[in-house]
């Protein structure tokens, strides 16, 4: 019986076997080559963070087309390289995507009540939103660094996460974990194309400036002394009270409410005097900045050179006039579309705020030709916030407005009172004297602060955000 049973099955098996050859011979799919090559290329560690059930499941997404090159978050940039040379593709010029923490309170901010539970951010996040009191402000129990996969953050000094950009891919974990939304991924576009809004993080000097410079971050970089990466000076343009001193002391005649009728050549035809006449203030629309003239109040002035620069206004008339422009139809015929743009009070080109889109569609403006004569600062941020619009208009065809942006500086976030250990005084730049000023321009091109100095300003900053010394 047992040799029978023997027999048996190892004519099962034989049938068995030469079934599954021919079966092999008929179903054969033949494998794309470059399967086996994107093999070959990617890290092999199955990580699963491309959204693929391992590196195989990405080589068959990218050898059917269902995704890019950059599949692989894993492998980086050189990773993305090899992909793309083996499908014969352009890898680009890709932008690297790193997390960045938008908390500054961590151990300063206010404990609402002892949390001594489970030391997981979300589990914290479940009892009355958490124990930290601002309802944005980073919990500190770690959840990012356990659930990055490389390592790329560790919990600082200060009780909040930090992140080595140098080993940071850009894959999300630590931003899908964390409860509060401290921890956000972008890249530099990212960063120029956001607005501030009233949910973030926020310290009074980031807020009051027009084009949104991060201020404390600028002064991190000078504390570790990466000068290339810090903006040590921003100068607004229009005229500041200490200005008009020193200028008045170089002996500069200010006329604050007058305005130039004409000028009056000599015999070879140069200027020799301009007459100018007192007027009242006026804001009135449909008058600009200039108000009714005063009678009897005209006064020739003596000048060998007139530099004519009053009252930087644009050319409006080519724009506030309707205008036609021809539009092609579908069916052949050609026809007229009107363009309309709209004044301000201020004979400056109107525009949305948020947007910088004229009334005519797809028009953007910035600068003097919409706000007027303004600071070369806000002249900086409207361009910004336009560069902005035209980018969402050219790559998602609309462009989207995010709720609750930051107009206006947060009340709570001004620090009426601070205790600090150890005061360190203002750094005082040295002026030169009066008559230095009036024979040369040695002050306008001058270094403002060396380095050193820079070193003990950055120590003055307080690295706040919207409350935390709220305590």
């Amino acid at each position: 019986m047992i040799p029978n049973a023997i027999s048996v099955m190892t004519l099962i098996g034989l049938i068995a076997g030469v079934g599954l050859a021919v079966a092999k011979k008929i179903f054969y799919v033949a494998e794309d080559p470059k399967f086996e090559a994107l093999r070959a290329v990617m890290p092999g560690l199955n990580c699963g963070l491309c959204g693929y059930a391992g590196c195989d499941g990405a080589a068959r997404a990218l050898v059917a087309g269902k995704t890019g090159v950059n599949v692989c978050t894993n492998g980086g940039r050189e990773t993305t390289s090899r992909v793309a040379g083996i499908l014969g593709l352009d890898p680009g010029v890709m932008e690297p995507v790193t997390a960045g923490v938008g908390c500054f309170g961590g151990v300063r901010s206010k404990t609402l009540y002892h949390y001594d539970g489970i030391r997981d951010c979300r589990a914290a996040c479940l009892l009355y939103r958490g124990p930290v009191s601002c309802e944005i402000g980073c919990l500190g129990l770690g959840s990012c660094v356990r659930a990055c996969p490389f390592d790329a953050i560790h919990m600082g000094t200060r009780g909040l996460p930090e992140i080595d950009e140098a080993l940071c891919r850009g894959c999300g974990k630590c931003a899908e974990v964390c409860p509060r939304g401290v921890i956000t991924l972008g890249g530099f576009s990212d960063r120029l194309i956001r607005l501030n809004r009233t949910s973030d993080c926020l310290a009074p000097c980031r807020q009051k400036c027009p084009a949104q410079v991060d201020v404390p971050k600028m002064i991190r970089h000078i504390r570790q002394r990466h000068y290339d990466k810090a903006l040590l000076t921003i100068k607004e343009m229009t005229a500041r009270k200490n200005d008009v001193t020193r200028a008045m002391e170089e002996g500069v005649e200010i006329m604050f409410t007058a305005t130039p009728i004409r000028i009056f050549p000599d015999s070879n035809q140069r200027a020799a005097s301009l007459e100018v006449c007192q007027v009242e203030p006026c804001e009135k629309e449909g008058q600009g900045s200039v108000g009714r003239k005063i009678p009897g109040s005209q006064k020739r002035i003596s000048a060998a050179l007139v530099i004519s620069a009053y009252e930087r206004k644009p050319d409006m008339d080519c724009l506030i006039n309707i205008q036609k422009k021809e539009v092609a139809s579908k069916n052949g015929v050609v026809r007229e579309k009107e363009i309309c743009f709209k004044s301000t009070r201020k004979h400056t080109l109107e525009a949305k705020e948020d947007t910088l889109m004229a009334a005519a569609p797809n028009i953007f403006t910035a600068g003097d030709m919409h706000t007027g004569r303004a600071s070369v600062i806000n002249a900086v941020a409207g361009g910004r916030k336009a560069a902005r619009s035209i980018h969402l208009l050219l790559t998602q065809g609309v462009i989207s407005v995010p709720d609750k942006i930051q107009h206006r500086i947060n009340t709570r976030s001004i620090l009426k009172k601070v205790c600090v250990g150890q005061h360190t005084s203002k750094v005082m730049v040295e002026e030169l004297p009066v008559s230095v000023r009036k024979t040369s321009f040695v002050e306008a091109v001058g270094p403002g602060i060396t380095q050193p100095q820079a070193m003990v300003e950055s120590t003055r900053c307080l690295q706040c955000g919207t409350t935390c010394n709220d305590d």
